[in-house]
């Protein structure tokens, strides 16, 4: 009722100052109850630990060897596993409840001990710097409303592909709440050292793949903690998943208030880190608006991303729902069914199985599809509920709100470098671009559908940071002045473009089909 009265009297930047107030007052709440709530939950009384207590604790619980163990670990019922799946591995791991500016809560058999944060996380990071290991992490970040969270998920628990789980901790999205209080170097050794200690606990519970799957709390915090995982983690794998902006939005209108606190209490569906004043978000209600800039942010910390490619070394596997939604017939989408060949082409970089001798078992490759076709079902169901849900008006702002981002223009579907299913895909989607960025797709020389496989053949086995040095160069980012300009619109045949009519990132609306 008040969001109504403020956008009526209201102009966009003052009602725009007024949501982020009472959003930062909400979401300063939410973090206040959960910590509190996961720390009363298992024990009344905390113990605290100074600097000679960690650095014992921790060089006690390092010692312990790393064997393998086949039986299930017993199921904690702890609020703490209500946004992570990580299992204690050793009643001595410590597991990571919360998070405040200066203390860190863990739970170590059951008690809960307080220490503080930076001392902690110090020794931490410095004891496993110092200590090999033979995990691999993957990083997922999303952007369509969970839906990509809820895919990778069911598929790393159902597939048997030898993979951990470690999904949505909470550690994080009290970190990514309390990112201000803290300097750069404070936040990539907290990341680096829990990350670290999460994928301690599970390395009993991965297999062949030796892979602990990390997702992150939703599309709300990629902003925050992407650029910081790829800084910190840049030779481990990185996954991105991404929907359509009308698809994602109506899908998180749809959630339930008890599905929305099971999700990280509303964190996954809140900006964080809002994007510059968008006029056309004051014309939408506050929970859609929120749904519209939390969907952006995240498109927009992978543009980010990718326009500095060549710094940052971001190549990650670009994930389209589409393909393993099967929504064939759908612009991008092809027309044929190709998501048994998306969902391998996924688990092949997801468990490092690419090459032909560590090809997947077909045992694995039947688990992954059931699961596949489980989320599958389930989200067909929810989108037949939600149907109607956004009106044509409201539809038409979401467009225009992603229009106003000069990064994600209309007409094209596709994020640059998104993986097609192929026996041999590539990480980057390598084309030879004849036209200049200026013209609008189809204004300048277009390939054939002949040359582009030739294309595809020829640059398949292309991948990894040095591979497409001028991918930087094109991004639809604002342009500020002229160098920019000149910077981002030279095109090079020689070397590995993306074929132009991409880098005009997607349609936020139109190709999921709504």
């Amino acid at each position: 009722m008040f969001d109504i009265i403020n956008r009526t009297i209201l102009s966009p930047s003052s009602l725009r100052v007024k949501r982020r107030e009472d959003q930062i007052s909400r979401l300063q709440k939410i973090h206040q109850q959960s910590v509190s709530a996961n720390v009363a939950a298992l024990s009344k009384t905390r113990q605290e630990m100074d600097e000679k207590d960690i650095h014992s604790f921790i060089d006690d619980f390092l010692k312990e060897t790393t064997k393998s163990r086949k039986h299930k670990q017993p199921k904690d019922d702890s609020p703490a596993n209500t946004t992570s799946t990580v299992a204690n591995a050793t009643t001595s791991t410590p597991s990571i409840l919360g998070l405040t500016s200066q203390h860190v809560f863990l739970s170590i058999d059951k008690e809960v001990v307080q220490a503080p944060l930076l001392t902690f996380v110090n020794v931490l990071a410095k004891a496993f710097e110092e200590k090999m290991t033979s995990t691999a992490l993957c990083f997922v970040a999303d952007a369509s409303s969970a839906l990509g969270l809820d895919m990778i998920h069911q598929i790393v628990k159902d597939s048997d592909a030898g993979m951990a789980l470690v999904q949505q901790p909470a550690w994080m999205a009290n970190l990514a709440l309390l990112h201000s209080k803290f300097d750069p170097s404070n936040l990539q050794q907290i990341i680096f050292a829990f990350s670290r200690l999460d994928a301690w606990r599970v390395r009993d519970q991965v297999g062949e793949a030796r892979t602990a799957v990390f997702t992150l709390p939703g599309q709300g915090t990629t902003s925050i903690l992407l650029p910081i995982l790829q800084k910190v983690f840049p030779c481990e794998r990185h996954v991105f998943v991404y929907d359509g902006g009308i698809d994602s939005v109506s899908r998180g209108v749809t959630l339930t208030c008890s599905e929305r606190e099971r999700t990280c209490h509303f964190i996954p569906f809140s900006p964080i880190d809002p994007m510059p004043c968008i006029d056309e978000l004051a014309k939408l209600a506050i929970t859609k608006a929120e749904l519209v800039e939390a969907w952006m942010s995240s498109i927009d910390a992978f543009l980010k991303l990718k326009h500095a490619e060549k710094k940052t070394g971001y190549v990650p596997f670009v994930c389209r729902l589409g393909f393993l939604m099967s929504q064939v017939g759908q612009l991008g989408n092809g027309k044929v069914d190709q998501s048994e060949l998306a969902l391998k082409n996924l688990l092949q970089y997801m468990t490092g199985s690419k090459s032909s001798s560590r090809a997947l078992k077909e045992s694995v490759l039947e688990n992954a599809k059931g699961a596949m076709l489980q989320v599958r079902s389930k989200e067909m169901q929810g989108a037949k509920r939600r149907k109607g849900n956004l009106s044509e008006y409201e539809r038409g702002m979401v467009e225009e709100c992603a229009f106003a981002h000069k990064g994600i223009l209309i007409e094209n579907k596709t994020l640059m470098d998104t993986v097609q299913p192929k026996a041999e895909w590539s990480l980057k989607a390598a084309k030879k671009m004849t036209s200049c960025a200026c013209c609008m797709p189809g204004q300048g020389d277009e390939e054939s559908d002949e040359e582009e496989e030739e294309d595809d053949k020829s640059e398949s086995r292309t991948e990894g940071v040095g591979a497409g040095k001028g991918i930087a160069a094109i991004t639809g980012v604002e342009i500020k002045d002229q160098n920019d300009a000149k910077a981002m619109f030279t095109a090079t045949p020689s070397t590995n473009y993306v074929d132009g009519k991409s880098m005009f990132a997607f349609d936020p609306s139109k190709f999921t089909g709504m």
